[in-house]
């Protein structure tokens, strides 16, 4: 989503909060609420599964057959087999979750570690 909409999502919830902090209950506001609710919830699941969340790249070590991935809070340990070369960069794909990584924004260092069992 843009961030301007995200910005008006917000808005609503403060107004939201606003109006439910008056004396009783309005189904209106507990409607606004409950769908920004369930569209910010939306939001995250969608950055998740696209690896927003995980933020860039620290480093990559291969140990033995396995890869080791470590990320901002994530350290992802997968089979040699997951990583596949394709054009622009390298796909992981494992079990739960395929993730893209692009080789113009990987450092030099990552990009030739990756890149080891296929020279």
């Amino acid at each position: 989503m843009t961030r301007w909409l995200r910005a008006a999502l917000y808005l609503l919830v403060l107004v939201g909060l606003d109006r439910e902090l008056d004396p009783g209950w309005h189904w209106p506001t507990a409607v606004l609420l409950g769908f920004v609710f369930l569209v910010v919830l939306t939001e995250w699941a969608l950055a998740v599964r696209r690896g927003h969340s995980l933020g860039p790249l620290r480093t990559a070590n291969w140990e033995g057959e396995s890869l080791v991935l470590v990320f901002d809070g994530l350290q992802i340990r997968l089979p040699a087999s997951a990583l596949q070369p394709v054009h622009g960069g390298f796909r992981v794909k494992a079990a739960p979750f395929s993730l893209f990584l692009a080789s113009k924004k990987l450092p030099v260092e990552l990009l030739n570690t990756l890149q080891r069992p296929f020279l």
